[in-house]
């Protein structure tokens, strides 16, 4: 029996995968193994057909993604396989179609992809990378942790992009040994760091939230502290809010305890 979306039965398709990395990687072998081309690649949730456009569904396989991965490596190098992995995170809905294609261009001219970086399969995807590390920067300067009881550090987040595993080496490094939580609010992802070794987890946020423990003792005090140090170094005279904008965008804001109107009181709990 023929397969109704057989290369021949359809020439307009589009492959819809889960919205993980290993997720586009099985996409993007599924691809070369019906020897289809397909004309999107996206998420699910985000599929919306063309006139006339047939959707396949593709059943995430780890064994495939791995195997496009190796591959990957192998023929065009490591470095092309990370630019894969940091595109693959990013919102924009054409990431996984401009995944597909660079892999596709990677797997023909191997290493010397990097040497043509204004082709079209190459130039978006250096793009977004771009846009990707200056969202990543901002992570690294803008996430606040508050002590929890128990010792938890926790902090909230709101990237545009899903960045909480690119940063989860980095924060590990600085606590050591210290458990802590980042939880992005937009993509419902918490990394979640145990004093050893760092997972993700994928949360309902209300339930999350709730279970969470109360702050410490010490921490409205502290946050009190760190807000007189940040009006104390400030210039009024100076003062450019379109700069401070610009360089601290305000989606950030509510997640920044130097910049919130109101702090938790100081009265000590018993």
């Amino acid at each position: 029996m023929r397969d109704p979306l057989d290369h021949e039965a359809c020439l307009d398709l589009a492959y819809c995968y889960d919205g993980t990395l290993e997720g586009l990687l099985t996409a993007v072998f599924q691809a070369y193994a019906l020897h289809e081309d397909p004309r999107d690649v996206l998420p699910a949730g985000q599929v919306q057909p063309r006139l006339g456009q047939m959707v396949r569904e593709i059943q995430t396989d780890f064994a495939l993604a791995e195997r496009v991965k190796k591959g990957l490596h192998l023929k065009a190098g490591r470095d092309a396989f990370e630019l894969c992995r940091t595109v693959g995170v990013s919102d924009r809905p054409d990431a996984g179609t401009l995944v597909y294609r660079f892999v596709r261009f990677a797997m023909k001219t191997g290493k010397a992809w990097s040497r043509q970086v204004m082709d079209p399969a190459v130039e978006p995807m250096l793009a977004i990378r771009r846009s990707l590390g200056y969202e990543k920067e901002r992570l690294l300067q803008f996430i606040r942790f508050k002590e929890l009881e128990g010792g938890l550090w926790f902090a909230t987040c709101n990237p545009k992009a899903n960045l909480v595993p690119f940063v989860m080496d980095h924060f590990s490094d600085r606590f050591n040994t210290q458990s802590f939580i980042i939880y992005d609010e937009v993509h419902h992802i918490a990394g979640i760091y145990d004093g050893t070794e760092w997972y993700l987890a994928s949360v309902d946020q209300d339930e999350f939230l709730e279970r969470l423990p109360p702050q410490s003792r010490n921490e409205a005090r502290m946050q009190q502290a760190w807000k007189l140090f940040y009006r104390s170094v400030s210039i009024d005279a100076r003062y450019n809010p379109e700069l401070r904008t610009r360089w601290m965008p305000k989606r950030f804001w509510k997640n920044l305890t130097e910049v919130q109107e109101e702090l938790p009181s100081l009265v000590s709990r018993r």
